[in-house]
């Protein structure tokens, strides 16, 4: 395990209680500008406690939430018992490292994390991952 995977130990839990979450606008926005069709894979990279994961979660058929913080992956899974959310599949790991044939992502997002990861890869690697042939809206 590398340094930055433990950059939040200990305080996943008050980044559980106190993170200001993202506005509901925010999630209806991200549904209606990308079309998404009820039916594919949303892979959520740095997902802490799964506060996009779990809100965009209605509108896919599944959801990989990766964070490279066991406590986060730990709050994001106990959060989604609780909502009954059952189409998340939770994993510790680096964004840089998720491996995934070509459109297997109808969407990718990255929250507040993004300054936290390897910019210059994240910003070429998930390209391949994602929808083929749907662009840029």
């Amino acid at each position: 395990m590398t340094a930055e995977s433990h950059l939040f130990r200990d305080a996943a839990d008050y980044y559980a209680r106190y993170r200001v979450p993202y506005p509901g606008e925010l999630f209806e926005a991200m549904r209606d500008q990308t079309r998404l069709s009820g039916e594919g894979r949303l892979l959520d990279l740095g997902c802490g406690t799964g506060e996009i994961a779990l809100r965009m979660s209605r509108f896919f058929r599944d959801v990989w939430a990766v964070d490279v913080e066991p406590e986060m992956i730990a709050h994001g899974r106990a959060k989604a018992e609780r909502l009954g959310v059952a189409n998340v599949r939770w994993m510790v790991g680096r964004a840089e490292e998720v491996e995934a044939p070509p459109g297997s992502f109808e969407l990718i997002t990255i929250g507040a994390a993004f300054h936290w990861m390897d910019r210059p890869l994240m910003a070429r690697q998930p390209a391949r991952m994602g929808p083929r042939g749907r662009g840029r809206r």
